[in-house]
């Protein structure tokens, strides 16, 4: 793989990673996406395991490295976050799967309701009253 040297400005904010099969004349690869609010680089390579993710953000990520449950990012040493289209359709699919299971049930409705929660704060519908409730300044976040 070639070195992506303009990968090196995702070293700071959140870092959604994803990686797709893509074909070259015939031949498998993988399509890998690394992203923040600014840039996203994109890197073709024949494989699917760890070292990509390792060349393009290092041993080490300083953000908030944001991915499905694919182990090639596990090792990586960063804040992680689960990518929520991920969560949610897997529980949508363990409702359909066991739709009589209370648990399950129970489980997908508070995931759901934090997640409506979590969009509020990013909507600001919560934050900003919170603030300025209580003379704070405005603060740095980001989901």
């Amino acid at each position: 793989m070639t070195n992506v040297k303009s990968a090196e400005v995702l070293v700071v904010g959140a870092g959604p990673v994803d990686e797709t099969g893509w074909r070259i004349d015939g031949v498998s690869s993988w399509l890998w996406s690394f992203s923040n609010e600014t840039i996203s680089v994109y890197v073709i390579d024949p494989s699917r395991g760890q070292g990509v993710v390792e060349e393009v953000l290092g041993e080490v990520f300083s953000g908030v490295l944001c991915s499905d449950f694919y182990g090639a990012y596990h090792k990586i040493e960063s804040l992680k976050q689960k990518c929520w289209a991920h969560i949610l359709r897997d529980l949508h699919n363990l409702r359909e799967k066991y739709p009589k299971n209370l648990e399950i049930l129970y489980f997908a409705s508070r995931m759901k309701d934090f997640f409506d929660r979590g969009n509020s704060f990013k909507r600001n519908e919560v934050i900003e009253p919170l603030l300025s409730f209580y003379g704070l300044p405005d603060l740095v976040y980001f989901f």
